[in-house]
């Protein structure tokens, strides 16, 4: 930002001595003095000038953050790679090694070990997934009275799945694929049939059991 030379006050606003010090001025980080009545122009020309001048190091001082803030966040990003993508791939380890045993014995959603547990969830029915809700709410707003539709569709326009379900049926095309159309037999678009699945969840126990 550049900076300007204040400009020169005419003589008849000169103050001899502010109406406050720069003391009391340093001091207001700290406490919070009486407010004052300011009794003149030249008083309220000195208080804009001030208050100009103290705008103007707030800028700096933003600016300053900004590029500081800006060094951390890369300092951060390159110190905490390393970790960060351990934590994603062991992370991922543990939950498949989870999904395995579940499949092999479902009858036991939790792994406890000393330093940690994995929890397993078993959905054992396919479910309606939205993957294009612009199209989905067209669908809707076209296939359905206008009550139906505004319990399906939030204000948000977004759609409430749980309520559009229903008005969708799951219909198998395959052994491996399923299909969600209406209980007429028409295809819903914007939507996929997610199959039955076991997902993970790991907890640590300890934060750091070799420390």
């Amino acid at each position: 930002m550049a900076q300007h030379e204040p400009t020169a006050l005419p003589p008849e606003l000169v103050l001899d001595e502010p109406p406050v010090d720069e003391e009391t001025l340093a001091g207001l980080a700290t406490n919070d003095p009486e407010p004052i009545e300011l009794g003149s122009w030249e008083e309220v020309e000195w208080a804009f000038r001030r208050l100009a001048r103290s705008r103007s190091a707030l800028d700096v001082l933003a600016t300053r953050y900004g590029e500081m803030v800006g060094r951390i966040e890369e300092w951060y990003a390159s110190e905490a790679a390393a970790d960060r993508r351990t934590v994603d791939y062991l992370t991922g380890l543990i939950e498949r090694y989870g999904v395995a045993h579940r499949q092999r014995d479902p009858k036991t959603a939790t792994l406890r070990f000393p330093s940690g547990e994995v929890k397993t969830t078993f959905r054992r029915e396919p479910r309606v997934d939205v993957t294009d809700e612009k199209e989905l709410i067209s669908w809707c707003l076209g296939h359905m009275s206008p009550e139906e539709a505004q319990r399906v569709i939030a204000q948000q326009l977004s759609i409430r799945v749980t309520a559009l379900r229903e008005h969708v049926v799951i219909a198998a095309v395959s052994d491996t694929e399923d299909v969600a159309v209406t209980r007429d037999g028409e295809p819903v678009p914007g939507v996929v049939v997610k199959p039955p699945e076991i997902t993970a969840k790991i907890q640590l126990t300890q934060e750091d059991p070799d420390q």
